[in-house]
């Protein structure tokens, strides 16, 4: 994917922001909450590193869980988010989830993504911890879910080396994409 621009945006004195250090390299990484003063940010961002465009009711559903969504900043520019949401734990029905008996809850990933100049320092290791650590907080929440395209080889290997592993593959799950499957990735939190 190519890096057309990057979306700029201070982090906002409202928001709770935490300074977390990169072990990789010396790259200081602020992480703060979705919030309404950095959701176009995130769109933009999104739109240079997704081959698809997230609705605006994903976007608002993430932002009613801070613990789990969060941006990654450095020196005032966004180089990384995480968008989870929390949903209702279902028996398997082609589209996620690693039991076949319903309970609890689980966290949907909706989307994980850091632009290409900014991969290798650990960002999207530290939005997922974060994200998987307010899931775990949570006894009712379960698991952790992803969908992915196919041919997201990179990610794939990222998420395995966090402890998710590939339950099933859906087809037809991206339509404007070729091909359209998916892999769905699990990560039990109990």
């Amino acid at each position: 994917m190519q890096q057309q621009q990057q979306p700029s945006c201070a982090a906002s004195e409202a928001s709770p922001v935490a300074l977390v250090q990169s072990s990789a390299a010396d790259l200081d990484i602020a992480v703060t909450s979705l919030h309404k003063g950095n959701l176009e940010a995130l769109k933009l961002m999104n739109s240079i590193i997704f081959p698809l465009k997230y609705s605006d009711q994903v976007y608002r559903d993430c932002m009613q869980f801070p613990q789990l969504t969060a941006l990654a900043y450095h020196q005032d520019t966004l180089v990384g988010a995480i968008m989870g949401r929390l949903e209702v734990r279902k028996a398997k029905e082609g589209g996620g989830g690693s039991s076949s008996s319903p309970g609890g809850a689980r966290l949907y990933i909706a989307s994980l993504g850091v632009l290409a100049p900014y991969r290798g320092y650990k960002v999207g290791s530290q939005l997922l911890t974060r994200s998987l650590a307010g899931a775990a907080e949570d006894s009712m929440v379960m698991e952790a879910v992803v969908h992915m395209h196919v041919g997201n080889d990179d990610g794939k290997r990222f998420y395995e080396r966090h402890g998710f592993k590939v339950t099933e593959t859906v087809p037809n799950y991206y339509r404007s994409l070729d091909p359209p499957d998916a892999l769905v990735l699990v990560h039990p939190l109990r």
